[in-house]
């Protein structure tokens, strides 16, 4: 929570300084230089793509070995829908 409370209060303060945005790619492209911005929003746009997919084939897995007489395409079906 303490963690969650610096962020919140940090992301207030790059909020007034740089009003033009608020995410950390404009942050940390304002704030430090323009390559670590970018770099910063390619991480990003990566953390959007690969978790869903890392979570889909994770469950997928793990529910295939409790019930193995399900086969494992039908559990990504039931995650991919949840």
């Amino acid at each position: 929570m303490i963690a969650m409370m610096l962020t919140a209060f940090g992301y207030g303060r790059m909020a007034v300084v740089y009003p033009s945005a608020g995410s950390a790619y404009t942050y940390v492209g304002h704030g430090l230089h323009p390559h670590l911005g970018f770099l910063t929003g390619r991480a990003m746009i990566l953390d959007y793509l690969v978790i869903p997919i890392v979570n889909v084939i994770y469950g997928a897995l793990t529910l295939s070995r409790l019930v193995p007489p399900v086969p494992y395409f039908a559990w990504v079906l039931v995650m991919k829908s949840c």
